[in-house]
C-alpha cells in the first residue's frame, strides 16, 4: 500500500474498465463514485489506530479525473447534451404503465424529481385541493381546485413547491389510498413503498434507488414487446426530472429552470437577493399550469381509468388496438386474423370485449338491470 499501489488503484477507475455485461467503459459517474470510495478508504486507513498505516507523501497529488470516450467527445459537439423523451414517447410510456409506474411519472415529471426526491416524499407533504395562502403575495390566481407539492430538496433542504395537474391528483389520491391500506401509516408516512410498507428508496443502502431503476427497466422492457415500439429509447428515470427543467428553461427563463429544481441560489447575479424578496413561485405555478396543455398528449395516453391494474393481455396491447381498428372498419375476421397474425377466436374474444365494454349500464331504483 504504497505510493504506486495507491495509484495503481486510481488508474484502474480513471481508465474505466469495461462493463462486465456489455463490454462498454463503465460510466464516468461510476469510476468517479469509486475513486471517491478509494479516497474516504485511504483517509480513514490513515486516522484508525487498528492499522500502522499512514498516507504515502503526495498521495493527494495523484492524478483522478476520469477520461472521456471518443463518443462522449464527440456529442459534446451539439447544442443538444440532455437527452429527454419526447412528449409523444412519454405518450406510450403512459400507455403501458401500472397505476404505481405512472404515479411516479406524473409527479416526477410534473414536479421535476427524480428517484431520491420522489422516494422520500409524505403524505403530509401534499396539500389537495385547497386555494394557495399566499398565492396574492406570489402574484397568481388560485382557487380550492388548486393543489401543492411542498417539501425540501433531500441534500440542501431547499424549499420547493409545485402546482399540480388534475391528472397528477388524481394518481397522488390512488397513491395516497393505497398507503392507507398498508401498515405503519402516520403523519409523516412515507408515499411510495412495497406492500409491506418498505419504503421503495432504500437509505442507508449502497444502491438506495435501485427499486425505481428496476421499475422503470420494466416499463420500458414492457413497451419494448411491441412491435413498433421495439427501437423505444432507453433512457434512466433521471430523464424525468430533466424533462421539465429543459422546457421551463427554454419557456420561461434560467431563474424558473433553477427554482423548478429546487436549487438554492437561483439569481447568481445578486447571492444576498433571497435575504430582501421572495422567490417567484407564483410564476414557476403560472408556467406548470400553462405547461399542462403542452403535456396533454401524454395524459390522453392512459386508459379510461388510469387506477385500474392492467388487464393481463396474451397478445401485445398495439395489436390490440389494430384489431379494434379494423373491427371498426368492418374488415372480415378471417382478414383481421391473418394481418394481424392471430387466430380467429383471438379477434372474436377482443370484438365481444369491447362490445361488451361499450354497453350502457341502465339502473333502476337504485338497482342494476340485468
Amino acid at each position: 500500500m504504497n505510493y504506486d499501489a495507491c495509484e495503481e488503484m486510481i488508474r484502474h477507475w480513471r481508465q474505466r474498465p469495461p462493463h462486465k455485461k456489455t463490454g462498454n467503459p463503465t460510466g464516468r459517474d461510476n469510476a468517479r463514485h469509486h475513486i471517491s470510495e478509494l479516497d474516504r478508504f485511504f483517509d480513514w486507513l490513515d486516522q484508525t489506530n487498528r492499522f500502522g498505516w499512514t498516507k504515502p507523501r503526495g498521495i493527494e497529488r495523484i492524478d483522478r479525473k476520469v477520461r472521456e470516450t471518443e463518443q462522449e467527445r464527440t456529442r459534446k459537439l451539439s447544442a443538444i447534451q440532455k437527452d429527454t423523451y419526447s412528449v409523444e414517447e412519454l405518450a406510450v410510456l403512459n400507455r403501458h404503465a401500472t397505476p404505481i409506474q405512472r404515479l411516479l411519472l406524473y409527479v416526477g415529471l410534473n414536479c421535476a424529481m427524480g428517484a431520491a426526491e420522489l422516494g422520500r416524499l409524505r403524505v403530509c407533504d401534499f396539500i389537495l385541493h385547497r386555494k394557495h395562502e399566499h398565492a396574492s403575495r406570489l402574484d397568481f390566481s388560485s382557487s380550492d381546485s388548486d393543489s401543492f407539492l411542498r417539501s425540501l430538496r433531500p441534500k440542501t433542504t431547499v424549499f420547493g413547491e409545485w402546482l399540480l395537474w388534475p391528472e397528477t391528483v388524481q394518481m397522488i389520491e390512488w397513491g395516497i389510498a393505497r398507503r392507507k391500506r398498508i401498515p405503519s401509516l402516520g403523519a409523516d408516512a412515507v408515499l411510495i413503498v412495497s406492500e409491506s410498507g418498505a419504503p421503495w428508496y432504500s437509505e442507508g443502502s449502497k444502491n438506495p434507488q435501485v427499486r425505481f431503476t428496476n421499475m422503470w427497466n420494466d416499463l420500458i422492457r414492457r413497451v419494448r414487446k411491441e412491435k413498433e415500439h421495439q427501437s423505444f429509447r432507453r433512457l434512466p428515470f433521471g430523464t424525468l426530472r430533466d424533462t421539465l427543467a429543459d422546457i421551463v428553461r427554454h419557456r420561461f427563463g434560467d431563474e424558473l429552470a433553477s427554482l423548478c429544481v429546487a436549487h438554492g441560489n437561483i439569481f447568481r447575479g445578486d447571492s444576498l437577493l433571497d435575504c430582501y424578496a421572495n422567490r417567484p413561485f407564483g410564476r414557476l405555478h403560472k408556467a406548470i399550469r400553462e405547461l399542462h396543455d403542452y403535456f396533454r398528449p401524454m395524459f390522453v395516453g392512459a386508459p379510461d381509468d388510469p387506477t385500474a391494474p392492467p388487464k393481463k393481455r396474451y397478445i401485445s396491447l398495439g395489436t390490440q388496438e389494430r384489431i379494434q381498428k379494423l373491427l371498426s372498419q368492418r374488415v372480415p375476421v378471417a382478414g383481421i386474423a391473418k394481418e394481424c397474425g392471430v387466430d380467429r377466436q383471438t379477434v372474436y374474444r377482443i370484438r365481444d370485449q369491447h362490445q361488451l365494454e361499450s354497453q350502457p349500464v341502465h339502473k333502476s331504483e337504485g338497482a342494476d338491470l340485468p
